[in-house]
């Protein structure tokens, strides 16, 4: 209902597996829920900052027009 509610269609499809992400999910899996968090707390600091520093570089770009 939520989905349709968004103008989307909900839709069951079959696909390869895809391995890629195997070593990923059983390292993060090693970790504790706290170990997790931070990692993920860290993880958000970095994407803001780049986010923050992407602003700031089109404002400039955009101020030496």
């Amino acid at each position: 209902e939520l989905v349709r509610a968004c103008g989307f269609e909900p839709q069951v499809t079959l696909a390869a597996r895809d391995r890629s992400y195997e070593r990923d999910v059983r390292r993060r899996l090693a970790l504790t829920p706290l170990q997790r968090l931070e990692a993920a707390v860290q993880l958000a600091h970095v994407a803001q900052a780049t986010r923050r520093a992407a602003i700031i570089s089109e404002a400039a770009s955009n101020g030496a027009r």
